[in-house]
């Protein structure tokens, strides 16, 4: 499975990929402040929109990329980093956006700034 969709990065073959977000999630979140998980992220706008609406983001992403296209097309500066424990490369901007791929993929190039501490 992980080389079959490794593959379909590779090829563009990402027809699920919406450009614009997923309209019924902007039309039915109400959530602020919480944490969200968005796991198989691929490049989806739906994590900048998310933490837009004040919520902390964490994508989950393997395919390398999905995750440096998520980056450039949000026009979001990151910092890659290799972490020698977990063999992963992180890469987070700012708002708590972070997205990690197995062996693969990008972290902070600031601190993330938690919708608890915008408040405080």
């Amino acid at each position: 499975m992980e080389k079959q969709w490794l593959e379909r990065w590779e090829v563009g073959r990402t027809g699920w990929h919406e450009a614009e977000g997923n309209s019924k999630l902007k039309e039915h979140w109400r959530a602020t402040g919480r944490r969200v998980l968005v796991p198989m992220c691929g490049k989806s706008a739906d994590m900048k929109w998310l933490a837009d609406q004040g919520n902390q983001v964490f994508g989950v992403e393997l395919s390398h990329l999905a995750i440096e296209a998520f980056f450039a097309e949000q026009g979001l500066d990151y910092e890659e980093v290799l972490d020698q424990r977990q063999r992963e490369r992180q890469a987070m901007a700012e708002r708590g956006l972070l997205v990690q791929a197995e062996a693969s993929a990008l972290a902070p190039a600031e601190a993330p700034v938690r919708p608890q501490e915008e408040a405080a």
